[in-house]
């Protein structure tokens, strides 16, 4: 498979976004360039980003670098709202991204895997993996492994900030 082909099936969504330097229906078409503008006004409605509609141009403002700054939660609308356009295979979530928990049910047919040390975003998947030092330990629903993994209990009930393990939840949507 082409690194092309790959990306039309994947889209990562993370709490730092990033869009670039063009107008907000470029921004929004990149995963999907053919998509009409009647896509373009429901997956801004989806995704919360109605301030567009403010912008001196519109869905035809230029935004980026080179345009009109924008702040962290637009950013992250916008990006959103892309993914939401590209209707993308498989869709790659920061669960500290706002709204990352409406994301699969919009996404109808995606695959979702969500990255989280948050017990009711684990609850919610079908699968849970645990990935220690860069490596999948153990493979569960959020039951399953909280009752028989003692790392993975910690996680998920501990007060503290811990770098050596992260959680992926993954969903696999139902399609319509």
């Amino acid at each position: 498979m082409s690194l092309s082909a790959l990306r039309r099936l994947v889209c990562p969504l993370f709490e730092e976004p990033t869009v670039f330097s063009m107008s907000v229906a470029e921004n929004l078409r990149l995963g999907r360039p053919a998509a009409g503008d009647a896509e373009l006004v429901e997956a801004i409605e989806l995704a919360g980003a109605q301030f567009v509609y403010d912008l001196p141009f519109g869905f035809d403002t230029r935004i980026g670098e080179q345009g009109m700054r924008l702040s962290t939660g637009q950013r992250q609308r916008l990006c959103i709202a892309r993914a939401l356009v590209a209707a993308p295979a498989l869709l790659i979530i920061d669960d500290a991204l706002p709204a990352a928990d409406m994301l699969p049910r919009a996404l109808r047919g995606a695959s979702s895997v969500v990255v989280t040390r948050r017990p009711s975003t684990a609850q919610q998947a079908d699968r849970v993996a645990l990935l220690e030092h860069g490596t999948i330990t153990h493979i569960g629903t959020h039951a399953e492994l909280l009752a028989q993994v003692p790392r993975y209990r910690h996680l998920m009930t501990g007060d503290h900030i811990d770098c050596s393990a992260t959680i992926f939840a993954s969903s696999l949507v139902e399609k319509p």
